[in-house]
């Protein structure tokens, strides 16, 4: 129980609501042994119509008044019960917005007396773009379509600092429409939070594998060449020539890129210089280094590319 009213004045309506309960009964009961006795006169033809009538809809009256009488005892019960806050479900509670003596109710001048959050399991919303949703709906409606208790724990909470939440979440639902001003649709996951360290209100990136890819060839990212959606590789043949290959790409990943078509396995990519690359061109290439994490600087202007030796 997280708060209890006054429950006097309450009290007092339940008591009222039960003596108009007793006292309607009562009356009702004597009408009814009163229209009892004129139907068997009116069966011996002793009274009238009118006189039966009168006694008959009487007693029904005062059934309806019983009735009515109960239901308010229903409702000043049921207000009686209010006076009791309980809380709807385990989780945690805010700081009270109500002190002791505050008058509290719609009318009252405290409307909200806290705010209670469920966060075991916690739920971590996050948004996909349009065309991320329709790519993987099928993804997403065979997730609906499993109970809760059937969905596996695929989803990873990733912190601003880069650490990962140590248990996986699993897919809760997909909102119900797309947001114009942004073009992403909303979608929640359900994360295990016994230890209560996660509260509502922080930010966090959700992550997911979405797609196996067996065999999949990788190449650094910054080594393909866009032409306005069209991409490009460098590749080193066994005699050291250049040659200058259109590939399809797939998802990307890691400051890396899965290649589709267009490359073979083992061949040689070439990463840096590919500005200066001609095709047939004899070069003199040493391994890749991938880079460390970015710096400001890095991060505000590229390195120089090395020009390749012939």
């Amino acid at each position: 129980m997280l708060f209890e009213i006054d429950p006097r004045p309450f009290e007092a309506s339940v008591a009222q609501a039960k003596s108009d309960l007793a006292q309607a009964q009562a009356i009702q009961a004597a009408t009814e042994a009163q229209f009892e006795r004129n139907e068997e006169l009116f069966n011996k033809k002793v009274i009238s119509v009118q006189e039966y009538e009168n006694t008959r809809q009487l007693n029904l009256a005062n059934v309806a008044k019983v009735e009515a009488s109960q239901a308010a005892l229903e409702t000043a019960q049921l207000n009686l019960g209010f006076t009791k806050i309980v809380a709807p479900f385990d989780g945690i509670a805010g700081i009270s917005q109500a002190q002791i003596g505050d008058l509290v109710g719609p009318s009252g001048s405290t409307s909200t007396l806290t705010t209670e959050s469920k966060i075991d399991p916690i739920r971590l919303y996050f948004p996909i773009s349009e065309r991320e949703y329709r790519e993987h709906s099928d993804l997403l409606r065979d997730a609906m379509n499993k109970p809760e208790s059937e969905r596996q724990a695929t989803i990873e909470m990733l912190f601003a600092d880069g650490t990962v939440y140590p248990q996986k979440g699993t897919f809760s639902f997909v909102n119900r429409q797309v947001d114009p001003t942004t073009g992403t649709i909303l979608v929640a996951a359900n994360f295990p939070n016994p230890d209560r360290t996660l509260r509502p209100g922080q930010f966090a990136v959700a992550r997911a594998a979405i797609e196996n890819i067996p065999g999949a060839l990788i190449v650094p990212e910054r080594a393909l060449v866009d032409l306005q959606g069209n991409y490009q590789l460098g590749v080193l043949g066994a005699d050291n020539k250049a040659d200058i290959r259109a590939v399809k790409i797939g998802p990307r990943y890691n400051r890396n890129v899965v290649v589709i078509e267009g490359l073979k396995e083992g061949e040689k990519v070439i990463v840096e210089g590919m500005q200066k690359v001609r095709p047939g061109m004899v070069l003199t290439a040493k391994p890749y280094e991938e880079p460390k994490a970015d710096t400001a600087d890095s991060r505000r202007l590229p390195p120089e590319p090395k020009p390749p030796t012939s």
